[in-house]
C-alpha cells in the first residue's frame, strides 16, 4: 500500500480513518500496559512476547509505506537505542556474567523494536493519539494497583504487610511510582491542551487516580522526579503563566484526593485489620470517583475559558506578579522553619547518607516522604564507582555489577543493580556505555526544547524529563514496561519535532531495515522459549523435572541454569557423582556463580568439597549461606564478633535492594 493510498484510505472516513490515526496509541497502549500487567516487564519470558509483535509490527510498516520520513533526530535516537544491546553484546567477551550479559542483551531489543514500531506509523498529527494510548495504559494498570487497596476482599488475600506500599502488578513501588508520576504530566499535558473537550475532560479525569496511587507507593523519588518534571515543563514553556495556570486549576481534585488518603490510617498505617481497610477503601474509592467526575469538569472549564476569555496584558502581569509573590512567600516559610540554604543542604546531605528509614508495626507511613535516606544507595554507587575504576575502559560487563558487589561488598545488603542506570551503565559498560544512555536521554528533550513552542511539549517534556531523572536513582531499566512507557513519550517528543528538521527519506534503507528486524525478531523468538524451559527447571525432581532441566540446557547452551538444575535433582537423589559433572557442566559455562560452586561443594567430600567452597567464598565473602555452613565445608570458623553478628537476626534490607 502506498503512502498514497494511506492517506486516500485516512480520509475516507469510518474504520479506515480511525485505524491510521489511532493505530500509534493502541500499539503503545497494548505494548506499555501489557508489560506493565506482566509484574512490570521485568522476568526474560516476557520479553519476547513483547519483541515479536513489535517487530511485525515494523516490518509490516516497512512494507506498506513507500515513503519512510524520519528526521535526523529520530534517526539517531534509534541509532543509539539498537547501539545499546549491540555494546551490551560485545561487553560478553570480557563479562564477569556472560549468561545475565546475554538477557540484557534480550531486554535491550524490546527497547527499539516498541520505538521503531511506533515511529513507523506515527505522524506529527497522530502524536496525541501517541500519548493518550500510553496515558489508557498508565491509568489501567494505576487503577489496577489501587483497587486492590481499595477494595481489599477482591483479592483472595489481604496481608497489609506486603500491601502497605502499592506495587501491583509491576511488582516494586517505586516504578509504579514512577510510571503514574509520567501518566500524571502526560494527562495534564492532554487536559490543558486536547482539540476537544471530550479528550480534554477524559485525561483530567485519570489524574484523580493517578496521584493517589502514586502516594500510596510511598515513594520519595516519584515525587522529586514529578517535581523537577513540572520545573522543567515551566522553563521550557514560552508561555509560563498558561503552563502554571493550567497545573494549578488541575491541582485541587489529586491533591484532595491524597489529603483523603493521607488521612485514612488503614491506607498509610501498618497492621490495620481487614474490616478497617475495606470501610475506608470503599469510601476512598467513592472520593476518587467523585473527584474525578469534578477533574473532568476542570477540564471542561479551561476549554470553555480558553474559548471565550481573552486575557490583556495587564491581568497577566498581574497574574504573574501573584505568582511571584507566593513562590517568595514560600521560599521564606522554608527558611524560617528549615533554616538558611547552607544548613539546609547540610541537614539534607546527612539525611540523605543517613541510615535507611525504619518501618515498624505501627508506623504512621506518611513520615516516609518527608525523609531523605538514600536507603543505602550511596554504598552502592561508591562501590559500583569502584567497579569503573578498576575496569576503566569498558567496564565489568553487562549485568555483572551484582557480582562484582557479591565479591566486594563491604556489608551483607542483597543487591542486584547499583540503583542508578547512569552509574550501573558507567561501571558495566563504560564510559562509551554511559555516553550511549545520556544520549538516549538527551535526545528527546532536545527534540522537546526545539519545538518548545508548541503548546504540548512542555508538560510531556517534562514527563520525560522526571522519568531521565528517576532513572538516575532506581533500577528503572529493568522494568521494561515502565522504561518502554516513557521511551514512547519520548517518541511523541520526536515526532512533534518532525516537522521542524531535515527528513531523511528512507528508500535505500528499506531492505536492511527489515532483515535486521527480522533477524531480531527470530532471536526474541528463540530466546522466548529457551527462557520458558530455564523458568521451569525448579520445581520437583521428578523424571519430567529431569527432562525440563535437559531441555533448558539444550535450548539455551550459554546459560548454566540448566546443568545446574540437573546437577540440584542429582544430588537430592543421592546421585553424587552425576550431580559433581553436571555442575562442573555449569561452571564451565560460568566460572563466577557462587552458588555453584557451594552446591558442588555439597556435593564433593574431602579436600574437593574444601577447595569447592574456598572458590564460593572467594566470589561471595559474606555469603550468609556459605558461612552458615563452614565447619562442614571445612572451611576455617569465623572470628567470634563476625560469628555472633551472623547468628544475630537480620536487620530488614532496604527497600530497595532487592527485586521483584
Amino acid at each position: 500500500m502506498s503512502d498514497l493510498s494511506v492517506e486516500i484510505w485516512e480520509r475516507s472516513g469510518g474504520l479506515g480513518r480511525w485505524l491510521v490515526r489511532w493505530l500509534p496509541g493502541v500499539i503503545a497502549g497494548i505494548a506499555t500496559g501489557g508489560l506493565a500487567a506482566d509484574r512490570g516487564g521485568y522476568f526474560a519470558t516476557t520479553w519476547g512476547w513483547g519483541v515479536v509483535p513489535l517487530c511485525w509490527v515494523a516490518v509490516m510498516a516497512l512494507f506498506v509505506r513507500d515513503h519512510i520520513s524520519l528526521s535526523r533526530l529520530e534517526l539517531a535516537f534509534l541509532g543509539v537505542l539498537i547501539a545499546i544491546p549491540g555494546w551490551y553484546a560485545i561487553s560478553i567477551a570480557w563479562s564477569h556474567d556472560v549468561p545475565q550479559s546475554i538477557l540484557e542483551v534480550e531486554r535491550a531489543l524490546l527497547y527499539p523494536a516498541g520505538v521503531l514500531a511506533v515511529l513507523l506509523v506515527t505522524r506529527r498529527s497522530t502524536t496525541r493519539h501517541l500519548l493518550t494510548g500510553v496515558l489508557v495504559a498508565i491509568t489501567a494498570v494505576c487503577w489496577y494497583s489501587l483497587a486492590k487497596r481499595l477494595f481489599p476482599t477482591a483479592t483472595p488475600t489481604f496481608d497489609v504487610i506486603s500491601t502497605y506500599r502499592l506495587t501491583g502488578p509491576i511488582t516494586y513501588w517505586n516504578a509504579l511510582g514512577i510510571f503514574s508520576a509520567v501518566g500524571t504530566l502526560v494527562a495534564a499535558a492532554l487536559a490543558t491542551t486536547g482539540r476537544s473537550m471530550v479528550a480534554r475532560a477524559l485525561s483530567a479525569a485519570t489524574l484523580p487516580v493517578l496521584v493517589p496511587t502514586m502516594y500510596l507507593t510511598f515513594s520519595r523519588g516519584a515525587w522529586i522526579a514529578m517535581a523537577i518534571g513540572l520545573l522543567g515543563a515551566v522553563a521550557v514553556a514560552p508561555k509560563r503563566l498558561t503552563v502554571i495556570t493550567g497545573i494549578l486549576a488541575l491541582a485541587p481534585a489529586p491533591a484532595i484526593a491524597v489529603i483523603i488518603a493521607s488521612r485514612s490510617g488503614a491506607l498509610s498505617h501498618l497492621e490495620s485489620s481487614l474490616a478497617r481497610a475495606q470501610h475506608e477503601g470503599h469510601r476512598m474509592a467513592l472520593a476518587v470517583a467523585v473527584l474525578a467526575v469534578v477533574s473532568a469538569g476542570v477540564g471542561v472549564a479551561i476549554t470553555l475559558a480558553e474559548r471565550r476569555l481573552r486575557v490583556s496584558a495587564r491581568a497577566r502581569r498581574a497574574s504573574a506578579g501573584a505568582l511571584g509573590a507566593v513562590g517568595i512567600a514560600i521560599v521564606v516559610v522554608a527558611f524560617v522553619h528549615f533554616g538558611n540554604p547552607v544548613s539546609v543542604a547540610r541537614n539534607s546531605w546527612n539525611s540523605f547518607t543517613g541510615p535507611p528509614v525504619q518501618v515498624t508495626s505501627d508506623s504512621n507511613l506518611n513520615k516516609r516522604l518527608f525523609t531523605l535516606s538514600s536507603n543505602g544507595r550511596v554504598d552502592i554507587w561508591a562501590k559500583a564507582i569502584d567497579a569503573f575504576a578498576e575496569h576503566p575502559l569498558n567496564g565489568v560487563g553487562g549485568g555483572s555489577f551484582e557480582r562484582f558487589w557479591n565479591q566486594n561488598r563491604n556489608s551483607d545488603l542483597k543487591v542486584v543493580d547499583a540503583h542508578s542506570l547512569y552509574v550501573e551503565v558507567l561501571a558495566e559498560l563504560g564510559p562509551l556505555g554511559l555516553l550511549l544512555f545520556v544520549a538516549l536521554v538527551a535526545l528527546p528533550l532536545v527534540a522537546g526544547i526545539r519545538q518548545r513552542h508548541d503548546p504540548l511539549v512542555p508538560l510531556v517534556f517534562g514527563a520525560f524529563l522526571a522519568f531521565a531523572f528517576h532513572a538516575g536513582i532506581d533500577w528503572d531499566w529493568e522494568i521494561s514496561g515502565v522504561t518502554l512507557g516513557a521511551l514512547f513519550v519520548g517518541a511523541a517528543l520526536l515526532g512533534r519535532a518532525r516537522g521542524d528538521t531535515p527528513r531523511v527519506r528512507g528508500g535505500g534503507f528499506r531492505w536492511p531495515a527489515v532483515a535486521a528486524v527480522i533477524v531480531v525478531g527470530s532471536f526474541s523468538l528463540y530466546t522466548l522459549v529457551a527462557n520458558r524451559y530455564i523458568t521451569r527447571t525448579g520445581g520437583s525432581t521428578s523424571v519430567s523435572a529431569r527432562d525440563r532441566a535437559d531441555r533448558a540446557a539444550s535450548w539455551a547452551p550459554w546459560s548454566p541454569v540448566g546443568w545446574s538444575r540437573l546437577g540440584d535433582i542429582q544430588r537430592l537423589q543421592d546421585d553424587f557423582a552425576g550431580a559433581r559433572q553436571s555442575y562442573r557442566q555449569a561452571i564451565a559455562l560460568d566460572r563466577n556463580d557462587y552458588l555453584t560452586w557451594l552446591h558442588l561443594a555439597l556435593a564433593s567430600s574431602g579436600p574437593a568439597r574444601t577447595t569447592a567452597a574456598r572458590e564460593a567464598l572467594r566470589l561471595n565473602p559474606r555469603s550468609p549461606e556459605i558461612n552458615s555452613l563452614r565447619p562442614y565445608l571445612g572451611l576455617p570458623a569465623l572470628p567470634a564478633t563476625k560469628a555472633a553478628a551472623a547468628a544475630a537476626p537480620a536487620a530488614p534490607a532496604p527497600a530497595t535492594t532487592t527485586r521483584p
